[in-house]
């Protein structure tokens, strides 16, 4: 079969939500073990999440106008590890801006933390929705007038670097708006093949010598703007381009303008040639991983403190491109659910494994998912649409 059509399917599975699966971030490590059989736990009964002084305010279910049986049958199915409900690590509701059920089923460490050496097992690591994050930092950026705008030819940023390989009038004339929508034009496909095998381009660009080189010297295949081709490496880039502008390390930038004002205590991650990749490299738990869409949610704010313009937050969330089943805005996804009749719209963060951040604005709801669907096959075990058209939604009144 065509490369194409290998990509076609690829990007298929990642963008449609349904089972969302291995092509959805650049992870970076060895392959991961098979999965243990599943145990029968206890009958599972609701308690509100803790409250915990991290900026969450808790409630009931019913405070939120969510029926409670729904989802205590749906948790405890995810606990049995029922079809189409495994290799899920965490759910997460937050309705009307108040933390409403919090739930972590991960009880072990897996492969993914030794990329980061984490021995936190509350820290779990996000792969591509950290790529959200990013786009976050971008935006801050420019509120901060570190960067002019959207319109920034981004290898300005790189002048340093030249000569960059395959230069020609078309990559000179990149914007960061390519960059944000992943419409950057250059040649790269890392969703043709596995993320564990050498030959995929985002695991070559990772053991390249310089790995901004290597992607800032690729080929053009197409005109910047123009054809949409998923890039952990351009994130990576956007990362950089932020730490230019600032002075700052990136992680640093992170943790002052966003992490720190999200009230997040821990996190860690990795850095691929001295920069904290921000591609994929972010390692939160699930109720401060969830915060990123409150915020969005909020228009920039978190607890009535402006993080973000809600220029960027209108910006970063509007559908740019559309393709079967899914939109693309800035290193944000768009789909929309059909529950009871009703449309509902939705943007989200995606990161491999099934790492999630729904934001449904016509219900005034976030929902985080943590997942580790890593291993071939696991997509069909683990299917986000379902679970929320079928069984959590519909329990929102």
């Amino acid at each position: 079969m065509s490369t194409q059509f290998h990509r076609r399917q690829a990007l298929r599975r990642m963008v449609a939500v349904l089972p969302l699966g291995t092509a959805a971030c650049g992870g970076g490590g060895s392959a991961p073990p098979a999965a243990a059989p599943p145990t029968a736990p206890t009958p599972y009964r609701y308690q509100v999440p803790s409250a915990l002084p991290d900026g969450w305010t808790v409630a009931p279910l019913s405070d939120a106008q969510i029926e409670t049986a729904p989802i205590e049958g749906l948790v405890q199915r995810i606990r049995e590890k029922q079809a189409g409900l495994r290799h899920l690590d965490g759910l997460l509701i937050a309705r009307h801006g108040k933390l409403v059920l919090e739930e972590n089923f991960r009880s072990a460490l897996d492969f993914t933390d030794a990329w980061a050496r984490n021995q936190d097992l509350g820290l779990h690591a996000l792969n591509s929705v950290t790529k959200s994050f990013a786009a976050t930092l971008v935006g801050q950026a420019i509120d901060d007038r570190w960067l002019d705008s959207t319109e920034l030819r981004v290898h300005d940023a790189f002048a340093d670097l030249q000569p960059i390989g395959a230069w020609s009038p078309a990559k000179a004339s990149t914007r960061l708006a390519d960059w944000l929508t992943m419409r950057h034009g250059l040649q790269w496909d890392e969703l043709s093949s596995s993320y564990f095998e050498s030959s995929n381009i985002n695991t070559r660009m990772n053991a390249a010598a310089s790995p901004l080189r290597f992607l800032l010297g690729l080929p053009q295949a197409a005109e910047p703007g123009q054809v949409f081709a998923y890039s952990t490496g351009i994130s990576y880039a956007l990362g950089v381009l932020v730490q230019r502008a600032t002075g700052l390390a990136v992680e640093t930038y992170l943790q002052r303008r966003l992490l720190q004002p999200l009230n997040i205590g821990k996190h860690t991650g990795w850095s691929l040639a001295g920069h904290f990749h921000m591609g994929s490299a972010l390692y939160l738990s699930l109720r401060d991983m969830s915060k990123l869409g409150q915020l969005y949610l909020d228009g920039g704010t978190w607890n009535g403190q402006r993080l973000v313009s809600a220029d960027w937050v209108r910006q970063a969330t509007q559908q740019r491109l559309q393709g079967p089943g899914y939109g693309y805005g800035y290193q944000w996804w768009m789909t929309d659910f059909q529950v009871q009749g009703r449309t509902l719209a939705s943007f989200y963060a995606h990161g491999f494994g099934g790492q999630f951040i729904f934001v449904l604005p016509q219900l005034n709801t976030v929902v985080g998912l943590l997942g580790s669907a890593y291993n071939a096959g696991d997509d069909a075990l683990r299917d986000a649409r379902r679970l929320l058209e079928g069984d959590l939604l519909p329990a929102l009144r």
